[in-house]
């Protein structure tokens, strides 16, 4: 009988693959080896690059614009695309050549150093950092690193990239050669400009001996712009008015001076814009400020005209010094009035927390009274704000970032009421010294009181003779209001205290007149 063979005896089991990893086990070892000695080499003779990162803020205008105009383009305002599009065009600005230009002069980012990377040299200041510090193996001492800084960079009009080296010499002095063909370019001194027709510096180090050597490359302009433009990445974050800027260099210092230098162009580029429009405005107002000027005189020479035919009377050079001293006065109460009732409704909507004012809004009020607290504070409130908006960005509302972020903010805003507690109680102080008649009595050439009868109190009309009297105030005379007569008709007048004389017809009528003195009705009111 013949036997029937099937496929399933000869499938092949994870035994056999185990068998044959066993015979062979010296090759793939071999293989695993040769496999991770291959990529720890290309890991440490790649040159390492590092990253930094800068974050703006970039804040729309108010829908209204500012001062609060007319709402050019209702529809896209209401849709969020007039704010998308002023953001997208100043992420468009900052990412522009001319800004990247700006940071390539600002870091002289032309004259680049050659970093001096060995990876077995680092590999082995790791291990060496792990070894207890008394352990000292002299023939594996770490190569020397001194510290140098070069100052006054500048660099000419060159065509190519040009490598050149700084051989240290004795006697604190060096010699710079090109790299190809090596040749002198000229010699200097540590401490001491440098200036040959390529570049020019200031080389300073108290660590450089003779043999160290420090190698540079000098880009042209155009090549080192876009090298600036490739190593910089500007980024949106969603739903945010957060900006962040990455640079990506050889050196970790590069890296962050890279990024910064791109953010203080543009921060120098915005302030500009704004001086600018602060200019063309101001020539504007002055424009308008002549033109109103000229049609005051023009208006005020036809008033003078029309005085003069019409018989006016002009006041003397004392009233009219009076009337204006009074003015000021009014005009300075009601501009404190003003200030008063902006920083009380601050205190109010920060105290309340229904709507919280932005720190500009903190700001305009203590740059019009002169608070300079209030001022840093302001500044302080607007720091902790764009540091809360970049948490509130990575993490979630209850992260212990996000919540002391938040508590940051919160307590300025409790300084902040302080400080408006503060400057509205001088601000009442002020505003009942302006509105004292002792004061404005003093600018007069007299005061004439005004009480109503049967309402103002005598002790209360006697204690402001007392006073005007002590401040030498003199009071011309005295107005009674609202005095009613009990007898006929007649007219009445008053001056002094509690006492009126008036005239009326007697009841027997024979039509003489008689005249009688009449007390008020109390001794307390008039």
């Amino acid at each position: 009988m013949n036997s029937v063979t099937t496929d399933h005896d000869h499938a092949p089991h994870l035994r056999d693959y185990i068998n044959v990893m066993l015979r062979r086990r010296r090759r793939v070892l071999g293989t695993l080896a040769l496999t991770v000695l291959g990529g720890l080499c290309v890991t440490l003779l790649m040159l390492p690059i590092y990253q930094a990162a800068a974050t703006l803020r970039m804040q729309a205008q108010a829908p209204g614009g500012q001062g609060g105009g007319p709402i050019i383009d209702p529809i896209g305002d209401a849709f969020g695309m007039r704010r998308a599009m002023e953001l997208d065009t100043e992420l468009q600005i900052l990412k522009s050549r001319s800004l990247a230009e700006e940071a390539v002069r600002r870091l002289h980012y032309q004259f680049q150093l050659t970093p001096s990377y060995n990876a077995l040299v680092a590999l082995y200041r790791k291990a060496r950092a792990w070894l207890p510090a008394s352990v000292e193996v002299p023939w594996l001492a770490l190569p020397r690193q001194p510290t140098f800084a070069l100052q006054d960079v500048e660099v000419g009009d060159i065509a190519a990239p040009e490598s050149y080296s700084i051989a240290i010499l004795e006697g604190g002095t060096f010699v710079v050669q090109t790299t190809q063909p090596k040749r002198d370019v000229g010699q200097g001194a540590i401490g001491q400009p440098f200036r040959s027709e390529q570049c020019a510096f200031r080389l300073e180090s108290q660590e450089l001996q003779a043999g160290d050597t420090i190698a540079f490359t000098l880009l042209p302009f155009w090549q080192a712009t876009a090298q600036f433009q490739d190593s910089v990445t500007v980024l949106l974050r969603p739903k945010t008015e957060i900006v962040e800027v990455t640079a990506r260099a050889v050196s970790p210092t590069l890296a962050r001076d890279m990024a910064m230098a791109l953010a203080q162009a543009y921060i120098a580029f915005v302030l500009q814009q704004k001086t600018q429009e602060a200019s063309q405005i101001l020539d504007f107002v002055e424009l308008q400020l002549a033109r109103t000027q000229a049609q005051l005189e023009a208006s005020a020479g036809s008033l003078g005209r029309f005085k003069e035919q019409k018989g006016f009377v002009t006041l003397s050079s004392e009233a009219q010094g009076t009337l204006e001293k009074i003015t000021k006065f009014d005009t300075s109460l009601r501009e404190i009035q003003s200030t008063l009732k902006g920083a009380e409704e601050l205190r109010r909507r920060l105290q309340t927390g229904s709507t919280s004012p932005d720190s500009r809004t903190i700001y305009a009020v203590g740059s019009g009274i002169g608070s300079q607290a209030l001022i840093m504070l302001a500044e302080r409130l607007a720091t902790l704000q764009v540091n809360l908006n970049t948490v509130r960005a990575q993490y979630t509302p209850r992260h212990p970032a996000v919540l002391q972020a938040e508590q940051q903010v919160q307590s300025v805003k409790e300084r902040i009421v302080e400080a408006l507690s503060t400057l509205i109680t001088n601000l009442h102080s002020r505003a009942t010294a302006l509105t004292d008649p002792v004061i404005i009595g003093g600018l007069c050439q007299g005061v004439l009181l005004v009480v109503r009868a049967n309402k103002t109190l005598a002790r209360l009309v006697k204690r402001s003779q007392a006073v005007l009297e002590a401040a030498h105030v003199p009071i011309v005379g005295l107005v009674l209001n609202g005095l009613k007569l009990s007898h006929g008709y007649g007219y009445g007048y008053g001056y002094g205290y509690g006492y009126g004389y008036y005239y009326s017809e007697n009841g027997n009528g024979n039509g003489k007149q008689s005249r009688k003195p009449r007390q008020a009705k109390s001794q307390n009111a008039l």
